[in-house]
C-alpha cells in the first residue's frame, strides 16, 4: 500500500479505517468475514481511537451485530449481518490479531507469554481460521 504524502513532503501512514479498508494487506490469509468485518468497521469508527478504544468498539460491534442491533439511521444491507450468532462469537477472538496488524505498536498483554493454554499458539495460527471454516460449513454463508 502506498503511503501518503503530507504538505511538507513527509510520508504519512495510512490511517485506522483506510487499514481496515484494506485488512487484506496488513492480516493475509483469513476468512472472508473477518475481511468483512473489518470493511464494515472501517465505516463506523474514526481514526484517532487508540489501540484499547478500537478493541473495545470491535468488541461493541460484534456484541450489536450478534443481538441484531443494527443503526437505525441505515438499513442493514451489509453481508456482515447474515451471518449466525456463533460466528460473531468467533470474531470476537480475531479482534487482537486485528489490532497487531493494524497498530504499529502491540499491547504488553500480545507481547508477552502466560501459563494458560492457548489454542491458537498450541495449534498454529491457522486455528481461527480452522475453526470459521468450520462453523461456515455447518452454518452455511
Amino acid at each position: 500500500m502506498k503511503n501518503r504524502v503530507d504538505r511538507s513532503g513527509e510520508l504519512m501512514n495510512p490511517s485506522l479505517t483506510e487499514k481496515l479498508a484494506k485488512l487484506e494487506q496488513y492480516l493475509p490469509n483469513q476468512e472472508q468475514i473477518v475481511y468483512e468485518f473489518g470493511h464494515f468497521l472501517s465505516k463506523r469508527l474514526h481514526d484517532s481511537l487508540t489501540r484499547d478504544g478500537f478493541i473495545l468498539r470491535a468488541q461493541i460491534t460484534l456484541s450489536d451485530l450478534q443481538q441484531g442491533i443494527g443503526s437505525s439511521s441505515e438499513p442493514m444491507k451489509d453481508r456482515i449481518y447474515s451471518y449466525p450468532p456463533i460466528m460473531y462469537m468467533t470474531l470476537s477472538f480475531i479482534i487482537q490479531d486485528i489490532a497487531d496488524a493494524i497498530f504499529e505498536e502491540k499491547s504488553a498483554t500480545s507481547q508477552t507469554d502466560t501459563t494458560v493454554s492457548d489454542p491458537v499458539n498450541e495449534y498454529g495460527s491457522d486455528y481461527q481460521a480452522k475453526i470459521i471454516s468450520l462453523l461456515e460449513e455447518i452454518f452455511g454463508k
